[in-house]
C-alpha cells in the first residue's frame, strides 16, 4: 500500500509548555531564575520549586519580601514596609494560609513570588534556613535533570523483574525511584507500566520485599496489568470484582498489589480504607482524574489523604490535559502543598470569560449573560455571571510569565518523553484512506434522512443553540450509521463499507494481521459476523473485565485469529496489539485523541513492522465533510475535550463551538 502523510508537527500548547516541551528536557527558560528547590527533613521525596539567592532590587524601591520558616515546607512571607497591595497579590497563591498570625505559602509556591516581587520592584531576603532549603533543591533538581536527560545505565536490571530495560526506561525508573512521586507522561507505547513496575519493585527491596500497591486503571487495563505481572514479576495481581462481599474479601486479604478499575474504586472506597493502607498509588490513564470535580477525583484525593501513601504515581499518555487548571488534580495527588487549593490555582494559571453573551434590551450592546440568584439586603437583584474557563495563551505575554512560573513550579515532578525521541528503532507509521461510494440504496436512505435533516434544522431559530445540537447530533450519528451499514438503522443489510472491508481483509489478512475499530457496537457485531473466516477477536463494552485480557492473549498468540475487532471506546486505551500491523478505522469520532489511542494499540513496543492505518471514508457524505473540518480545526477540537467527558457531552462541546446553524447545514 502507498505511503500516505504523517500529521504536520503542531506547535506546543500552553499545557505543554507548563510541561517542559513536547519530550524534550523540561529546561528552565531563558532569563529564568536557576531552576527551582528539597522539602524540609532530607531529599527523601521531595515535592516542589525555586531558586539560588536573588536580588530583584528596583533602585525607586518597592520594599523587601522577608521569608522564614513556619514549619516544615511552610514559609513566612513579611513584606516590609507592610504594603496591603502586595499582599493581595500574594494571597491569589496556591497554597496561602494564615498560621500562627502570620502569611504563609508553601516552599513550592516560591516562583510566585519571586514573580510578584520582580512585578512589584522588590527584593527578597531569604533567613538562613530557607536559603538552605533552596540550595538543597536546586543541589536536587540537577541531580534529578542529568537523570532524566543524560545518564547511562548499562546493563540495568531490577530483582525480580524479567525485563531489560531500554536506555530511556532506564532512566525513568531512576529518576522514579529518586523523587518518590511523579508524573509519567511519556507518549503511548513506551512502557510506562514497566517503567512503573520498576520503580516500584525496586523500592519493594528497600522496603524488605513487600510494598502495598493500589492500582488504578480503567476497566480495559486492569487485564493488562494482569499479564504484565505474571510475565514479569511472577507475581499475581489481587482484583476485585463480582459481588460486593466477594470485593471487600479481597480487601481484607491485605494482598501486595490490589488492581481496581476507577468504577470499582469509587463503589468501595469506604471499604478499601477500612482495609487497605497502601504505600504506593499508581493512577493508570490519568486522564480520568483531571477534572476536579469529578466523583473519581474527589474519592481518589481524599483516599490518599486519609492513608497518606509514601509513593504516588499519575501516569498517562499525551495529552492527558486539555487547559493549564486540569494539571491542578495530578499535581494534588503528587502533593497537598504542590497544588495548593483548586480555585486559586484556577484563578492563577488560567483566564476565566463570561460563559455567555446577550444583547442589551436598552443600549443594543452585548455584554455577558448574567442570571439573578437573590436580593441584596438593599432590594437590588443579586446577580451571577457563569463563567468558563480558558487556558493560558503561551503567545501573550503576561500569560507566558505564569507559564514559566508554572513550569519552574511543577517541571521537576513530571516525565515526558515522546516515542519518535526515544524508540529510533520503532517503525514508522503509513496512512492511507479508501473511499468508498455507497449504493444506490443506501445513497436513498442516506438523501432521505438529509431531507428530513434540513426540515428540522429550518424550524430551528439561530438563537436555540441547544436544538440545534441536538438535531445536529441525531442526525451526525445517524448518518454515519447509514455510511457503515444499513443494518443498524433497520434499513436492511446492504453495506458498502463491509464489502470493501471484505475485499480488504481478503487481499491483507493472509499476510498481516488487521486491527478494526469503530464507534458503533453494531457495526463491530456485523463485521465479525460477515467475516467469520478471518476467525476474528471481538471487544466491546459488554466483554467483562476478567474476560478482556485472555481475548489479547488469544490474538497475539494464536495465528488463526487474524482480526481484532473492537469499538474505540472499549478498545482504544490500554491494550498491547502488535501482533497486528494494520490498523482499520472504519469511522472517525469526534475526539482526535481517541483516534490516535486506536492506532497507539499497534504502534507501540514490541511492534517489529511497520504499521499502517488505513481510514474508510464514504464519499460525498458527512464522513469526508466532517473530517475536513476536524482537520482544519484540530488544535481548537483538543483544546475543548475534556477527559472526564463521555462522548455525548463531548460531542455537544465540539458542535456548539464550531459549527452555526449555517455550518450544520452546509454539511448536508
Amino acid at each position: 500500500m502507498p505511503e500516505g502523510p504523517d500529521k504536520p508537527p503542531r506547535p506546543a500548547s500552553a499545557i505543554e509548555q507548563a510541561l517542559g516541551g513536547l519530550g524534550g528536557p523540561a529546561l528552565t527558560p531563558a532569563g529564568a531564575p536557576v531552576r527551582p528547590w528539597t522539602p524540609p527533613g532530607g531529599l527523601v521525596v521531595p515535592a516542589g520549586p525555586m531558586a539560588g539567592p536573588m536580588n530583584m532590587a528596583d533602585p525607586f524601591g518597592g520594599g523587601t519580601f522577608k521569608l522564614s520558616v513556619i514549619d516544615g515546607g511552610l514559609l513566612r512571607v513579611d513584606v516590609v514596609p507592610p504594603n496591603p497591595e502586595t499582599y493581595f497579590e500574594l494571597s491569589k497563591l496556591p497554597s496561602r494560609v494564615q498560621r500562627r498570625g502570620a502569611f504563609g505559602i508553601s516552599f513550592w509556591d516560591l516562583p510566585g513570588v519571586q514573580a510578584i516581587a520582580v512585578e512589584r520592584g522588590c527584593t527578597i531576603e531569604y533567613d538562613a534556613k530557607v536559603q538552605d532549603m533552596i540550595d538543597r533543591w536546586h543541589r536536587w533538581c540537577l541531580e534529578l535533570e542529568w537523570i532524566k536527560s543524560f545518564a547511562e545505565f548499562p546493563d540495568f536490571h531490577v530483582p525480580g523483574l524479567d525485563i531489560d530495560f531500554l536506555p530511556f526506561q532506564a532512566r525513568g525508573v531512576n529518576y522514579g525511584v529518586k523523587i518518590g512521586s511523579f508524573g509519567l507522561f511519556d507518549q503511548m507505547g513506551t512502557g510506562k507500566s514497566i517503567q512503573v513496575m520498576g520503580i516500584l519493585f525496586t523500592h519493594r527491596q528497600a522496603l524488605g520485599g513487600r510494598i502495598e500497591t493500589l492500582l488504578l486503571s480503567p476497566t480495559s487495563v486492569v487485564g493488562d496489568w494482569q499479564a504484565k505481572f505474571r510475565r514479569f514479576a511472577k507475581t499475581e495481581i489481587a482484583v476485585a470484582d463480582g459481588s460486593p462481599s466477594k470485593r471487600e474479601k479481597v480487601y481484607e486479604s491485605k494482598p501486595e498489589f490490589l488492581g481496581l478499575s476507577y468504577d470499582t474504586f469509587m463503589r468501595d472506597v469506604d471499604k478499601i480504607v477500612r482495609h487497605f493502607h497502601p504505600k504506593a498509588v499508581v493512577a493508570d490513564e490519568a486522564q480520568r482524574i483531571t477534572n476536579r470535580k469529578s466523583k473519581a477525583t474527589e474519592k481518589l484525593i481524599e483516599f490518599v489523604d486519609i492513608v497518606q501513601p509514601r509513593y504516588r504515581i499519575p501516569m498517562s499518555g499525551s495529552p492527558i490535559m486539555n487547559i493549564t487548571a486540569d494539571l491542578w488534580p495530578i499535581m494534588r495527588l503528587i502533593s497537598h502543598g504542590l497544588a495548593g487549593e483548586a480555585p486559586r490555582f484556577e484563578k492563577r494559571y488560567t483566564r476565566q470569560k463570561p460563559a455567555r453573551w446577550e444583547r442589551d434590551a436598552e443600549s443594543g450592546k452585548m455584554k455577558p449573560f448574567s442570571q439573578r440568584v437573590g436580593t441584596n439586603k438593599d432590594g437590588t437583584a443579586k446577580m451571577w455571571t457563569p463563567m468558563r474557563i480558558e487556558s493560558l495563551d503561551p503567545k501573550k505575554p503576561d500569560d507566558a510569565k505564569l507559564l514559566s512560573e508554572l513550569r519552574m513550579k511543577i517541571a521537576p515532578h513530571v516525565i515526558r518523553r515522546l516515542k519518535k525521541d526515544v524508540l529510533k528503532d520503532l517503525p514508522e507509521k503509513m496512512f492511507e484512506r479508501i473511499d468508498i461510494r455507497l449504493s444506490k440504496r443506501e445513497r436513498e436512505v442516506y438523501e432521505e434522512l438529509q431531507v428530513r435533516f434540513a426540515e428540522a434544522m429550518a424550524g430551528v431559530s439561530e438563537e436555540d443553540g441547544d436544538a440545534q445540537t441536538t438535531n445536529f447530533l441525531e442526525w451526525f450519528t445517524r448518518a454515519q450509521q447509514i455510511c457503515s451499514s444499513l443494518e443498524i438503522v433497520g434499513e436492511g443489510k446492504e453495506s458498502s463499507k463491509i464489502d470493501e472491508l471484505r475485499a480488504f481483509c481478503e487481499d491483507y489478512a493472509e499476510e498481516q494481521k488487521i486491527l478494526i475499530f469503530s464507534r458503533f457496537k453494531e457495526m463491530t457485531t456485523i463485521v465479525c459476523r460477515e467475516l467469520k473466516q478471518f476467525k476474528p477477536i471481538h471487544l466491546n463494552g459488554d466483554i467483562p473485565q476478567s474476560k478482556r485480557q485472555p481475548l489479547v492473549d488469544l490474538f497475539q498468540e494464536n495465528e488463526d485469529h487474524r482480526l481484532f475487532v473492537s469499538t474505540l471506546k472499549a478498545g482504544g486505551v490500554g491494550l498491547t496489539l502488535t501482533a497486528g500491523s494494520i490498523v482499520v478505522r472504519l469511522d472517525r469520532w469526534v475526539s482526535p485523541a481517541a483516534n490516535d489511542q486506536a492506532v497507539d494499540r499497534a504502534h507501540r513496543i514490541g511492534q517489529t513492522r511497520q504499521v499502517t492505518v488505513v481510514d474508510f471514508v464514504v464519499e460525498d457524505s458527512i464522513e469526508e465533510r466532517i473530517l475536513e473540518i476536524l482537520d482544519k480545526k484540530l488544535k481548537m477540537i483538543a483544546s475543548l475535550i475534556s477527559a472526564d467527558d463521555d462522548e455525548e457531552k463531548q460531542e455537544r462541546k465540539i458542535v456548539r463551538a464550531l459549527l452555526r446553524k449555517q455550518d450544520m447545514l452546509a454539511l448536508i
